[in-house]
């Protein structure tokens, strides 16, 4: 069930590898500016030496005002943004590494997700492409 919440012993939580199934597009988009600004923050308190823990989410080349970008690559953006931010939070604050290593976790099998989508549509287009050829 897309964006479920479980129950388990009494403790209640959202999966998180649903939240672009939770939110629309646009809520996706300010969550995602919001941890831009966090990142500032971040980069205004400890300088250039946490540039390392965002240089997946960088290269990534998926920006908040990039709007023509799916849900799930900007899901995928937020997740790997959130990941650096915790991992940070975890080395200089009172964070639990286990939070960004879920976080991490989370987003990669978005990002597999994607990768497999993008596989999938470019093997059927290629298959229409060869059937149009082959027709005429």
């Amino acid at each position: 069930m897309l964006g479920c919440i479980y129950s388990q012993k009494k403790k209640v939580g959202i999966n998180l590898c649903h939240l672009g199934d939770i939110l629309h597009k646009d809520e996706l988009i300010q969550l995602h500016q919001l941890l831009i600004y966090v990142r500032k923050k971040l980069n205004n308190l400890y300088g250039t030496e946490i540039d390392k823990y965002f240089e997946e989410y960088d290269s990534l080349k998926i920006f908040p005002h990039h709007i023509h970008r799916t849900k799930a690559e900007h899901t995928y953006a937020i997740f790997l943004l959130s990941s650096a931010i915790a991992k940070i939070y975890s080395e200089y604050g009172n964070m639990p590494r286990s939070v960004s290593s879920r976080l991490k976790n989370t987003g990669d099998k978005i990002g597999k997700e994607i990768l497999r989508k993008k596989r999938f549509t470019s093997d059927t287009g290629n298959t229409t492409n060869n059937k149009r050829g082959n027709n005429n």
